[in-house]
This record gives C-alpha cells, sequence and structure tokens, in this order.
C-alpha cells in the first residue's frame, strides 16, 4: 500500500507546487472547483486532477456544498491531516519540551519519562501477525511512518532496522535520550525486545536491532 506523504507547504512534494498552493489556499477556507481554477489559473478539469490525487491521501475533503446557477458545487477543504502537516510548531515544540525535561529531571527520571512516551505512542498503533517477519515488518512501517528513510538488514537470524538518517534528528543532536523513546515504540509495538546502536553527530541516523521472537 502507497504511504501517504506528509503534506509541506515548505519542502518536499509540495514545495512551490500547486498542490501546496491549493492546499493554502483551502487552509484559509473552503473553495469550490470554479474558485480554485481561478485563483490558481487553472482549468477546472486540472483542479479537479489536483483534488483527486490529494483526497487520495486523506488530505482534502468535500466539506458541503454552494448554489450554483445550474446546479450546487462541492465545497473543498483540508482535513486534520493535512492540517497537522502543513504546521511548522511541532519540532521546535519538541526540541522545546526535550530540552526542559533533561535540564529539570535528573538522568534516571528523564530517561523512564522518555520510555514512557514511546510506550504510550505504541499502544495506539496496530499490532503485527505473528513470526519474526511481521513483526520486522510491523517495525520497518512505524520508522517509516515517522518519516525515516530506513532498510531492514538481516544477520543470523536477527534484524536490524537502518536509516539514512533520523526523523527526529534536531532533537536527537542535543538529546540523544529522545532515541529511547523510538526503541520503547518500536518494542511496544512488536512484542520483541529493542536495542538502539544509533549514530550521532551532524547528521543522526537510526539503527535499532529487534531481538529474536521468544
Amino acid at each position: 500500500m502507497r504511504r501517504s506523504p506528509t503534506p509541506r507547504a515548505s519542502g518536499g512534494r509540495f514545495a512551490h507546487s500547486t498542490q501546496g498552493r491549493l492546499l493554502e489556499l483551502l487552509r484559509e477556507m473552503p473553495h469550490t472547483v470554479a474558485e480554485l481554477a481561478s485563483a490558481l489559473d487553472l482549468t477546472p478539469t486540472g483542479v479537479r486532477i489536483h483534488l483527486a490525487a490529494l483526497e487520495r491521501d486523506g488530505l482534502v475533503q468535500v466539506e458541503g456544498s454552494r448554489a450554483g446557477p445550474r446546479k450546487p458545487s462541492h465545497l473543498y477543504g483540508i482535513t486534520p491531516k493535512a492540517e497537522a502537516g502543513l504546521s511548522r510548531a511541532y519540532l521546535p515544540l519538541l526540541t522545546s519540551l526535550v530540552a526542559t525535561i533533561t535540564e529539570n529531571l535528573p538522568r534516571e527520571e528523564a530517561a523512564d519519562l522518555f520510555e514512557a512516551a514511546g510506550r504510550r505512542l505504541g499502544k495506539g498503533l496496530p499490532r503485527p501477525g505473528t513470526g519474526p517477519q511481521a513483526r520486522s515488518r510491523a517495525a520497518l512501517k512505524v520508522l517509516r511512518d515517522l518519516g525515516g528513510a530506513v532498510r531492514l538488514e538481516t544477520s543470523d537470524g536477527r534484524a536490524t532496522l537502518v536509516s539514512s538518517g533520523c526523523p527526529v534528528a534536531e532533537a536527537v543532536r542535543d538529546h540523544p535520550e529522545v532515541c529511547q523513546a523510538v526503541r520503547s515504540l518500536l518494542s511496544e509495538v512488536t512484542g520483541r525486545r529493542v536495542t538502539e546502536h544509533c549514530e550521532r553527530g551532524a547528521r543522526p541516523r537510526c539503527r535499532f536491532g529487534l531481538g529474536k521472537d521468544d
């Protein structure tokens, strides 16, 4: 199944794109196809193609209708998923929160808190099927859904998740404790012992070992 991208007006698929401009317009207020076509200097057919793609990704939805000269026209708006993706507040708030925790709590208490945060997040995610392959795929999906470019390596019956980057790099650079929250998340989802061997530095990289099934 294709993973839905995260909308970003400032980068990625939506940087300076027609779909990015369309999402920003819908963020202000719901619009009809005709209104979007006029604002974006597109044909109605062109707008509908973009809307259909965004609807498939769960970023746009019909929110009602407006009376027209011949028949009502659909009003389109963005979904909560799109609103969250367009926000630039999450990463600065996360980094500030992590810094506040590590500066105000003893190291062991801070570590316990990050562990608990990972478990809490993991409890809300679907559980994989039985067997080592299903569990490894579930862990892989979790990291990819967080934004990591991850691959799965296996050796001697053990699986390791290796990423070419880190989805929470901004927080990890100064506060490696965040890796423990991700480790705890993976352990909660897979039901397996997970070890953390992440690379840190100017460009952090994830590396998590998945223990064998009991």
